[in-house]
């Protein structure tokens, strides 16, 4: 650590000293954060991106079109900043583990258990990355990130951070190493963590389907659904009137009828004659009504009451505090009452449902790394290993269905991509409920990944491999380039617009070239179209090629300025937005860069 030396500082600099460390966090998480060239880069130049044309994958016009990014992935957040910004609904990455195995960079120099400042660089590293990538996320959207124990508490406290502790929606431990590393010291680690965090609190986690088993306790039916029966009275932690007080009263039940038809007052003392000043709610012509409890007992004297007392005499509590809730199921046929020698117990049809609220330990063979990612990564590249450690295709999948990737209309973006595991499950999702999921895939081309493994696994994934047939999808590549800025700051916007095409091209998803000259550009897809004017005296050539395009359209004009020229284009014969350019991206970088 850099020791400071405050006796050469005069008094200025001391004093603003002072106000940094007087103004920093009382608890969370501080580090040395260490200069990343990554991110100093922008400072000199900005980051576009430029479409490499022969990795085009057009299977299928009817289908969404899918992203590679190859480049550092800060630069790629800081383009999808611009593009996609609050359109993204679930993040899913699985970044470095900064185990001090060579297995990462910071500053183009690999990290090592050494390095003094292993996890500063690390939590620099994650921290700015994580801070773009939220900007991405819908209100309701989720980020996943997986982890090992070498970082997790940092990484804990750093999500807590940036998307709020009250974000937090679980942390899952997943056996992915059934053996485990028989190399670790102490224990034989079979497991990491996964982390959900909600943009806001309109998040969601989604019940994972019934499994065969699961399935086969519903083993009861009547003419409502199958069902399993679950005692009402609680047992366990949280099952005493002391823990629940609103919780324990009579539930009224008449042998003659075989029915539920009463409900009692909260119990006050031990005596029973308690709640002969109590309302209890009770069942007539088919209604809810209440009355006192000495004027329903003298009328209801077959009614036998009973309380929620386990086997050994202890006082315990229902599940349901609601007595009009627990009339209104029992009216339904909702529960079962048994009578063992005239003990009473009382049952609750459970009935079968689409799906069950996801555990925080996910142990299951079709998680295991070793056969579901290292070997199908090589039968994928016929027997080749070309990477280390791949996520099991089926614990992506399994991750994504309890996030807001159920829904078959989702965007997902991972921008620690690696082998492709992410974008290769999201297909696999679609090719099993005909969803139209979207992904984007970042990552850098160290050794080659991004050219050698990420975009040939998607490849062979929609052409097909071995035995598995391929999944059509439509896929573009691209790689993030730079404008660099110039000291008369027109340049700097000509350079930019000129090109920033590629860019816009992926904010709108429209590819199809309609015109393309030097003065202006036009793209479209089937139901809108993206117009770039370069140059303004081609304005009426301009709007005659988008009249004849004939779709909405989305106007990008070339500006000094902040100006859009919005009266030059009253008579446009289509419907339209338009935007000055590039001052809607420099205005975004400047947030970002600042």
């Amino acid at each position: 650590m850099t020791i400071k030396d405050y006796d050469s500082w005069d008094k200025s600099r001391l004093i603003a000293e002072i106000e940094k460390l007087s103004n920093r966090k009382k608890y969370g998480l501080v580090w040395e954060e260490k200069s990343d060239a990554v991110v100093d880069q922008c400072k000199t130049e900005l980051p576009v991106l430029e479409e490499i044309s022969d990795r085009l994958l057009e299977t299928d016009s009817s289908l969404p079109t899918n992203f590679i990014i190859e480049g550092d992935n800060y630069h790629a957040l800081s383009v999808l900043n611009y593009t996609h910004a609050g359109q993204v609904d679930v993040i899913y990455i699985d970044p470095p583990y900064n185990t001090g195995n060579n297995s990462w960079r910071y500053n183009n120099n690999y990290i090592n258990t050494d390095d003094p400042y292993r996890h500063s660089k690390w939590i620099s590293m994650m921290e700015q990355r994580l801070r773009l990538s939220k900007t991405l996320l819908k209100d309701d959207g989720v980020i996943i990130v997986t982890i090992d124990d070498y970082e997790l508490y940092n990484l804990g406290l750093l999500m807590d951070q940036i998307f709020g502790e009250e974000r937090r929606m679980g942390v899952v431990a997943v056996e992915i190493n059934p053996r485990g590393r028989t190399t670790n010291r102490h224990f034989a680690t079979s497991h990491e963590y996964i982390l959900f965090y909600g943009r806001s609190d309109k998040a969601e986690i989604f019940d994972l389907e019934l499994t065969d088993e699961q399935t086969a306790n519903f083993r009861f039916e009547d003419a409502e659904s199958l069902y399993r029966l679950l005692p009402f009275r609680r047992s366990g932690g949280l099952s005493t009137p002391a823990d629940r007080p609103n919780s324990e009263f009579f539930i009224g039940y008449n042998p003659r009828l075989k029915k539920i038809v009463s409900i009692g007052g909260a119990r006050t003392t031990e005596a029973k004659d308690a709640y002969k000043t109590n309302e209890v709610y009770f069942v007539t012509e088919g209604s809810i009504k209440k009355a006192t409890y000495s004027s329903y007992t003298k009328q209801n004297q077959d009614v036998v009451e009973i309380y929620p007392v386990d086997s050994k005499g202890k006082r315990r509590v229902w599940r349901w505090s609601d007595r009009k809730k627990i009339l209104l199921h029992a009216t339904q046929g909702d529960f079962v009452v048994k009578d063992v020698k005239d003990v009473y117990s009382i049952y609750l049809k459970d009935r079968l449902k689409t799906g069950r609220k996801p555990k925080t330990v996910w142990i299951d063979s079709k998680f295991d790394a070793s056969t579901h990612g290292t070997n199908l990564l090589k039968r994928i590249f016929k027997g080749e290993k070309v990477f280390d450690y791949p996520k099991s295709l089926h614990a992506v999948i399994h991750t994504l269905l309890v996030s807001k990737a159920r829904k078959k209309e989702s965007l997902i973006v991972d921008f620690f991509a690696g082998s492709g595991t992410t974008g290769h499950a999201v297909m696999e999702l679609n090719k099993a409920d005909g969803g139209q999921r979207r992904f984007i895939l970042c990552t850098n081309n160290e050794n080659d990944i991004a050219e050698e493994v990420t975009y040939p696994r998607i490849k062979n994934v929609v052409e097909g491999y071995g035995d598995s047939e391929g999944i059509p999808a439509n896929l573009r590549y691209f790689k993030t380039t730079f404008v660099k800025k110039s000291d008369v700051s027109d340049d700097t916007r000509r350079e930019l617009i000129s090109r920033s095409t590629e860019m816009l091209c992926v904010k709108e998803s429209t590819f199809k070239k309609a015109f393309d000259n030097k003065k202006f550009k036009i793209y479209h897809n089937d139901s809108q179209a993206t117009g770039v004017l370069f140059d303004l005296d081609a304005l009426e050539e301009f709007k005659e090629r988008l009249a004849q395009v004939g779709l909405r359209s989305n106007v990008y004009v070339f500006s000094l300025t902040s100006d859009a020229f919005l009266e030059d284009f009253s008579d446009l014969d289509v419907a339209y937005k338009i935007q000055p350019i590039p001052e809607g991206i420099l205005e975004v970088y400047r947030k970002i860069f600042s």
